[in-house]
């Protein structure tokens, strides 16, 4: 497969942007294999966004000048953020994990099936549930175990591991524990989370059975990247399933297992694919 860049642009909209970004690919001999715009028309000023897909293998640019030479070419017309991704590797992922193993084995088959351009590489976690489930995939595992007084200080031990294994994104696979701000600083826009949907109406740790004591109608999962504001960063992808007072509070947790891996291995796949602008409190997706 070709070596393809991926290119998302956010900024102001201006006469001729989108024509600028691709005449700079035509005419330095790239193939565009996908492009999509959004505007949002009610922003003062309205903002443009898009994502840009080219093959590399012609590009008389070298992967590592495109973006200044870009910038170069746009020379001050344009006030655009520019994100670029090279796919000639997959990316690094640390998988943070507790206890519950759909979401872990979800993700691993997509890897291991290369569906996805991404390799574990390592799992980290405050409990050793699931130390025999990544050594069985011959993942480093390493045991951060939290309190409300080491929570710094652990933070401080899964950045130098981020950093020792030059992890690219990291995902939340139903890891129950609060990030700290000193790891929230480094890895915003790159860590991903998923929660149950019901959140704030049904907080703790029997959302499932609460939701049935009081009859609700669905069930779902919130996917987004992770904040300093608990479960409200930037949603990626959400999914629901109607239910009836005639499932059980198991079954509901069964159910609520599947949708949260499900939604979770969406948004992963959306970010891995570079497919997503963070706009304020909000995501732009280009699926």
């Amino acid at each position: 497969m070709a070596i393809r860049a991926i290119l998302v642009v956010s900024g102001p909209l201006q006469e001729g942007v989108a024509a600028a970004l691709t005449q700079f690919v035509y005419n330095n001999k790239g193939n565009i294999t996908d492009f999509d715009q959004y505007v949002d028309v009610e922003a003062v000023p309205r903002m443009f966004f898009a994502r840009m897909e080219w093959e590399l293998d012609a590009f008389l640019i070298a992967k590592e000048d495109i973006i200044a030479a870009l910038r170069q070419e746009l020379d001050g017309r344009f006030h655009l953020e520019l994100d670029l991704r090279i796919l000639d590797k997959p990316l690094k992922m640390a998988i943070m994990v507790t206890k519950q193993l759909p979401c872990f084995y979800g993700m691993l088959a997509k890897i291991l099936s290369h569906e996805w351009n991404a390799e574990a590489t390592l799992v980290l976690s405050n409990r050793t549930d699931m130390e025999v489930d990544a050594k069985r995939f011959d993942l480093p595992f390493y045991h951060l175990p939290i309190t409300p007084e080491t929570r710094v200080a652990q933070g401080e031990k899964a950045l130098a591991l981020f950093d020792e294994h030059n992890i690219d994104v990291v995902v939340l696979a139903k890891y129950m524990q609060i990030i700290p701000p000193n790891v929230l600083s480094r890895w915003t826009g790159r860590m991903i989370n998923i929660h149950h949907s019901m959140l704030p109406a049904f907080v703790g740790a029997r959302p499932y059975h609460q939701a049935r004591e009081y009859g609700v109608k669905f069930i779902g999962a919130t996917a987004h990247y992770v904040t300093e504001e608990l479960d409200e960063g930037p949603i990626i992808m959400q999914n629901v399933k109607p239910i009836t007072h005639r499932q059980t509070a198991d079954e509901l947790v069964n159910m609520g297992k599947s949708i949260e891996t499900e939604t979770l291995l969406r948004a992963v796949e959306l970010h891995l694919q570079h497919r997503i602008v963070i706009s304020g409190r909000r995501s732009i997706i280009f699926d």
